[in-house]
């Protein structure tokens, strides 16, 4: 496959104003479309019950439609479609807070998992890391991170440590000491 599409694709962002007018005024039209527009750019069309939008490459099903194993997860995009505004704010911050990652970090899979809980913050609760809630921490250590991350062994091992450095970071002592309690 080609280059992964960004949400800032032209054809992304159509998908994305089909998708939420399906939702806001149960345009089955507008649904319809969004799914036309993504297959014909070779992607699968999702739309979750939590309003969470999931394009990933067709070829990621088999000819039953069960979903591969052995996928490129950077591939893909979830897109919050309930919140408009919220995720583009956090994801602001949490670029400026992942350059500061990226200064003390030297670690791949801290870095890794450091990615891949802001990538979740943002897209699912439109808030920055510094700002995440216990409930939603655990929602992303329990639910989020083993059934959608799909991480190798060490990435894995990495996860408690990654978010201690990113929450020390941030300053956020709070969230550390309840980590090893989730």
């Amino acid at each position: 496959m080609a280059e992964p599409p960004s949400r800032d694709d032209d054809w992304v962002q159509e998908v994305v104003r089909r998708a939420r007018a399906s939702i806001g005024r149960g345009d089955k039209g507008e649904l319809k479309g969004a799914k036309e527009l993504a297959e014909a750019h070779g992607y699968r069309f999702r739309l979750r019950d939590d309003d969470v939008l999931v394009l990933h490459p067709q070829d990621w099903l088999d000819g039953d439609g069960v979903l591969q194993e052995d996928v490129d997860t950077s591939e893909a995009l979830e897109i919050q479609l309930g919140d408009s505004g919220g995720a583009e704010e956090a994801r602001d911050r949490n670029t400026e807070i992942l350059e500061q990652v990226e200064e003390v970090v030297e670690d791949p899979d801290v870095f890794f998992n450091v990615e891949q809980f802001m990538e979740y913050c943002e897209n699912h609760h439109g808030v920055a890391v510094d700002e995440v809630t216990r409930k939603q921490l655990e929602t992303f250590l329990v639910d989020y991170y083993p059934r959608n991350v799909w991480a190798s062994e060490e990435q894995e091992d990495a996860l408690e440590r990654s978010l201690e450095k990113l929450f020390e970071l941030v300053d956020r002592t709070d969230v550390v000491e309840e980590l090893s309690s989730l």
